[in-house]
């Protein structure tokens, strides 16, 4: 699972007696709209909406090099940097060096400090989003899980890097490299989400790729 070696979302206890639910990935397109998202939450998610669409000129630039929805690199930004555009979309080190927790040294090409847009690109494709334009909505979201890591599968949980803040995630979290907790949750919203606000407000339009 990639996560950088010292950063990690905050997290919070999960509800007492709560069972961590689990999406399969063959339903991922499905329970994209079935879903609810949380409503106490609506107000983080839009602020994270709002910033992903202000940068769009920016993540349009490396959709264009990558062929992957400018959509998606700008959730990865969300959910990767916390919106920086001083950090790498590998994992938010600073771009004033090759990243140094995982995954170390890269970009592999050029020198510091990097370009975000440079920095990026090579996070897209090293993660393999790249070429992920026409890809239906079930593979794209298996895909955008791939970028956090699988590891939530083993636990029979649903990545919160997808289904955080939506009745698809009810708890369950890894709060270190390795180190899985039944009983904390997210409190970030994940992917789809993000996805979804973007889509009522018609700043995407998602309903032809399932």
């Amino acid at each position: 699972m990639k996560k950088a070696v010292t950063k990690y979302f905050p997290v919070l206890p999960a509800p007492s007696g709560a069972v961590p639910s689990f999406l399969d990935p063959s339903d991922y397109a499905q329970a994209f709209w079935q879903v609810s998202l949380d409503a106490s939450q609506m107000s983080m998610i839009d602020n994270e909406a709002n910033k992903i669409t202000a940068g769009r000129q920016t993540f349009e630039t490396v959709a264009k090099a990558t062929h992957a929805p400018w959509y998606v690199v700008g959730v990865v930004w969300m959910l990767e940097t916390g919106g920086d555009f001083s950090t790498h979309l590998h994992n938010g080190d600073p771009l004033t060096a090759q990243t140094v927790h995982v995954p170390a040294g890269r970009p592999l090409q050029g020198q510091p400090p990097f370009t975000w847009e440079a920095s990026a690109i090579d996070a897209i494709k090293l993660y393999k989003l790249d070429n992920t334009d026409t890809l239906d909505l079930g593979d794209m979201l298996d895909r955008l899980e791939g970028y956090n890591g699988y590891g939530y599968r083993r636990h029979q949980v649903s990545s919160p890097f997808l289904w955080a803040f939506t009745s698809g995630y009810a708890g369950g979290s890894y709060v270190a490299d390795g180190v899985f907790a039944s009983d904390v949750k997210w409190a970030r919203p994940g992917a789809v989400a993000l996805l979804r606000r973007l889509q009522d407000r018609r700043a995407i339009n998602l309903k032809g790729t399932n």
